[in-house]
């Protein structure tokens, strides 16, 4: 799993050092204005409080940093997504996942999780991002020539290659 996802984020970084700073914080319109480097924090922060929260076993994606500097500076955003590839190889373990899925309360849930699972869900929520990113390039530079797995599932490349 930590294979795959650095694998994903090494394609996200090749990406983001091939584009133009000024494409990395422009809004987009079809993203309501959002802009790709909102995207890729949005990626690093979730990616970010699995690896902090390894050590005491406790993971909650609401505390994310949503931090600004990593949505307008392209070479942080790489520097950050270097750093977390360095430290994904970890044991799996048990974790404890805190959620609040209300938005007229403050109480937590406690889901019992593991490191890996959470290894796929960060996978799968790079993979998705990643797809939106893409359209989000391509309605900006139509030209512009994405690696053929950029944003795409491994299920739905296999069997792309099967077939």
């Amino acid at each position: 799993m930590q294979h795959s996802l650095g694998y994903q984020m090494g394609l996200l970084r090749e990406f983001l050092s091939d584009i133009p700073l000024v494409d990395y914080s422009k809004p987009i319109p079809i993203f309501s204005g959002a802009t790709i480097g909102q995207h890729t924090r949005h990626m690093i922060d979730g990616l970010q409080i699995l690896v902090e929260g390894y050590p005491s076993g406790e993971i909650s994606y609401e505390n994310r940093k949503r931090d600004v500097q990593t949505e307008t500076d392209v070479n942080k955003a790489i520097s950050l997504i270097d750093k977390l590839l360095e430290a994904l190889p970890q044991e799996n373990k048990a974790v404890l996942l805190y959620a609040n899925y209300q938005t007229n309360s403050e109480d937590a849930i406690c889901i019992n999780s593991s490191y890996d699972r959470e290894l796929v869900h960060q996978l799968e929520h790079f993979i998705h991002h990643m797809a939106i990113i893409k359209i989000g390039y391509l309605y900006l530079h139509p030209q512009y020539i994405f690696h053929e797995e950029f944003g795409i599932a491994p299920s739905t490349l296999r069997y792309k290659y099967a077939g």
